[in-house]
């Protein structure tokens, strides 16, 4: 686990980007502002009936502060995580592709 992920007992942490890096941001009022201003998007993609979007997710999840959802017709959404804005940019674009391709050759779901 990498250090931005750590977590300190009882202590809930929050992130903001300043120029596409993750920096602490304690204080939960300046965090939900810097949240609420729509800040936290990467990417978003629609493909047909299905959509990509990937965001930053401003607390720690497994896997990373940024999250990539594809949101396909059938309604079960596919979930994929990332620890830097460039690695989520990077999969959003491997990911529209994928969808792209199974648009052409049959239904996306994971492991598939």
């Amino acid at each position: 686990m990498t250090g931005i992920m750590q977590r300190v007992f009882g202590e809930r942490l929050t992130f903001i980007e300043c120029d596409g890096v993750p920096v602490p941001e304690p204080d939960p009022i300046k965090w939900s502002r810097w949240m609420a201003a729509e800040r936290s998007a990467v990417a978003h993609t629609r493909i047909g009936d299905t959509s990509v979007s990937t965001i930053f997710l401003g607390t720690p999840h497994i896997g990373g502060l940024y999250e990539t959802m594809v949101f396909p017709p059938d309604g079960s959404p596919l979930t994929y995580r990332y620890e830097s804005r460039a690695d989520a940019a990077k999969g959003h674009g491997i990911i529209v592709e994928e969808v792209k391709r199974r648009a052409i050759e049959g239904p996306m779901t994971k492991g598939n």
